[in-house]
């Protein structure tokens, strides 16, 4: 929606309070999967704190 990279969101969201982030455990040769949940109130706060006025 901001349109950023995956990474760069999560690097941009990860540290906020209220957002969920599920790791997969890394096992014999996989990698490791990563998701991350923004409540829409933390996204409306960080989009805030990013916009150009």
């Amino acid at each position: 929606m901001m349109g950023f990279s995956y990474p760069t969101i999560v690097r941009m969201f990860e540290d906020e309070r209220g957002v969920i982030i599920l790791n997969r455990p890394t096992k014999m040769n996989k990698r490791r999967y990563r998701s991350i949940r923004i409540p829409r109130a933390v996204y409306e706060r960080v989009r805030r704190r990013y916009e150009v006025t």
